[in-house]
This record gives structure tokens, C-alpha cells and sequence, in this order.
């Protein structure tokens, strides 16, 4: 595709397979004009904690993007990126216990659905979690992402967070390795000095 969209193109789009169409998208939002444009045809952009509704909506309607169990030592607080009235990002705020494996603050999941991705929105959800967080007095929010995930990574440490080296985190994860075959970081932003 060259750098001008013409008419016909989003037609042909929509006749191709959901994969390959999602892998032309993200090759549009890697465009320098796709940001502006797509804001102007999205409109407005927000994030914010979830409502009772919302909350419901998420976990029933992307059950397989995952949600994260709050169990008897955690208590999870859902985020929502919303496109006008409509949720198209969410992601989790996990508080747990000095009994799991992860104690402290948890960015326990983020996502956004496919066609917003490259507008930010990945962006407002963690300012809004991070900011809370924060107001909690946590002292550092941890996140776990697989290694394989460049963008999230490369998005983590531009908001300040760094792979933590500690032997609890790099002990847990060489056990996820052996038994899931993923290689996945702890990544920790400390929040206060």
C-alpha cells in the first residue's frame, strides 16, 4: 500500500480474512497520519476507572482476553478506555497481600481492542491506574510481560518502568518458563523516591 489511502481500499479490507485484515491495520497505525486521522473519525478518547456496568461488560463480553482473579488475599479495581460511550480497552489494577506470589501493586492485564490500538489509549489506561495507585500510597506498581511483546515492553519503559532483577520475580519466572514454556519479565515502576 502506498502512503495515500484511496476509496476503494477500506472496501478491499473488508473483504479480506479478520487476520490479514488485522495485520494490514497494524501496518496503517504504524503511519505517521494514522494517529490524527483516526482521532478525528473516532472522537472522543477517555479512560477512567470502570463502572458496576462496565465492569460487568468487560468480563462478559472479552471473557478470553482474561481478567484477573481476585481471591482471598487480592482485590482487582477495572480501568476502561472508551471511544465516545462505547469500551474498546480496559486493564486491571490487582492489589494483593504479602501471601502471593506477586505482594504489592499488579497491573494485572491491559488491552485494547484492534482497531483502536495506536491512538494512546494503552497510554491513558496506565496513567489512570498508575495515578491511583499513587493516590493509594503504593510505593511501586509491578507488571508481568512476555518477552516476546516488544511494543508493550518498549510502551512499559517509556512510563518508567524497569525489568526487575530481584531473585523472588526472576526465581517465580524461571518456574513459568519450565512449566509453560513462555518466557515472560517482571517489569516495577517505583512510584515514591
Amino acid at each position: 500500500m502506498g502512503g495515500r489511502l484511496r476509496r476503494g481500499d477500506l472496501t478491499a479490507l473488508a473483504r479480506l480474512p479478520r487476520a490479514r485484515a488485522y495485520g494490514v491495520l497494524a501496518r496503517l497505525q504504524r503511519r505517521r497520519w494514522y494517529r490524527p486521522l483516526a482521532r478525528r473519525l473516532t472522537g472522543p478518547l477517555d479512560a477512567r476507572e470502570a463502572t458496576m456496568a462496565e465492569d460487568r461488560e468487560v468480563r462478559e463480553r472479552w471473557p478470553r482476553e482474561g481478567h484477573a482473579a481476585s481471591g482471598p488475599h487480592s482485590q482487582v479495581t477495572t480501568y476502561v478506555a472508551l471511544a465516545g460511550e462505547r469500551v474498546v480497552g480496559w486493564c486491571y489494577l490487582q492489589r494483593n497481600d504479602e501471601d502471593t506470589v506477586f505482594p504489592g501493586y499488579v497491573l494485572a492485564g491491559i488491552y485494547v481492542r484492534a482497531r483502536h490500538r495506536g491512538l494512546g489509549l494503552a497510554r491513558q489506561l496506565m496513567h489512570v491506574l498508575i495515578d491511583c495507585a499513587a493516590h493509594e500510597g503504593a510505593l511501586d506498581v509491578l507488571l508481568v510481560v512476555d518477552e516476546a511483546n516488544m511494543a508493550a515492553i518498549n510502551l512499559y519503559a517509556s512510563m518508567g518502568f524497569t525489568v526487575a532483577v530481584d531473585p523472588p520475580w526472576t526465581t517465580r519466572m524461571e518456574e513459568v518458563q519450565r512449566r509453560y514454556g513462555v518466557r515472560r519479565v517482571v517489569m516495577r515502576m517505583p512510584l515514591r523516591g
